[in-house]
């Protein structure tokens, strides 16, 4: 009786041991067809960077140089690679629904101002100096900052709303027409 439940036992471990080297074996064809998507998907970030409303760009950058080096190193899991490279499409999916202000320098017609920044989403790109005398708009289409007039109220209404200091409410800033 005891040799007959050690042999079970031991079917028992073969078996899973069997199952275990079967895994691995799927384990390694996922790994094969994951991380050159997941390095696509990378570059494919990198490119909407690129091409996008310049806005926070060296976080934006660095958080691409980054997942290249995470999908280099080898005692990073597959798993946790591709929760970074997901986690870093739905931060970017967030700036498409979000507004935001925060302080930055630009550089128009050779002129440096250092500015206050109001991001509309993916629609709009808007600067404007402490003192207000400076105001301008982002065109996608010339990729660059064009001087805007007559906005000034309304983008210190939109900056405070972005900071929180005063409630959501109606922002009434031209948009470029795309």
């Amino acid at each position: 009786i005891y040799n007959r439940q050690l042999q079970e036992l031991i079917d028992s471990q073969n078996a899973e041991i069997i199952s275990i080297n079967e895994q691995m074996v799927e384990l390694d064809k996922t790994n094969k067809g994951i991380l050159p998507t997941l390095e696509e998907m990378v570059g494919t970030l990198e490119s909407i960077i690129n091409n996008d409303t310049p806005f926070l760009l060296t976080e934006r950058k660095a958080r691409v140089v980054e997942l290249k080096d995470i999908l280099k190193q080898s005692n990073i899991s597959t798993s946790e690679k591709f929760r970074r490279v997901f986690e870093a499409y739905q931060i970017e999916n967030e700036y498409g629904r979000t507004v935001e202000a925060y302080r930055d320098e630009i550089s128009v017609d050779g002129q440096n101002y250092n500015v206050e920044i109001f991001r509309l989403g993916r629609v709009g790109l808007y600067a404007r100096t402490a003192d207000g005398d400076y105001n301008a708009m982002y065109s996608r289409s010339e990729k660059k900052w064009i001087k805007s007039k007559g906005i000034d109220n309304d983008l210190v209404i939109a900056l405070k709303i972005a900071r929180k200091e005063m409630p959501p409410s109606l922002i009434k800033l031209p948009l470029e027409k795309i």
